[in-house]
């Protein structure tokens, strides 16, 4: 099974996020048409992960995740989704090894006191 590729995106002129959006939009340039005054250093764009919280909520990179009272922080690096811990961020891990058993509890664009950002 094919995962779904959506992207969302943090306006960081009004501090507000976009709705989803999906790949065609993107591969088209299509998103002036979806945010009509669109300056791409305006916005940072977040993937999709194709992944769920034990909720159902669909996760993306910059989300803040919470596991049994440990933080952590979604990011996409070499080709991969990882989590970085709150309090030490140097301890990374796959999101595949803690996604099912999470809860999102923010992003770190609408929540950065999550993360003390």
């Amino acid at each position: 099974m094919a995962r779904e590729i959506k992207f969302r995106a943090w306006n960081t002129i009004n501090k507000e996020m976009s709705d989803v959006f999906n790949h065609s939009d993107l591969i088209n340039a299509n998103l002036h048409h979806i945010y009509p005054k669109y300056d791409p250093d305006d916005y940072i764009v977040m993937q999709y992960t194709g992944l769920r919280d034990k909720n159902g909520k669909e996760i993306y990179g910059g989300d803040v995740l919470n596991l049994n009272g440990t933080i952590y922080e979604v990011y996409f690096d070499k080709g991969c989704f990882l989590v970085r811990m709150k309090e030490y961020p140097d301890n990374r891990m796959e999101l595949m090894q803690i996604y099912n058993r999470s809860v999102i509890i923010g992003n770190k664009f609408e929540n950065p006191e999550l993360l003390d950002l």
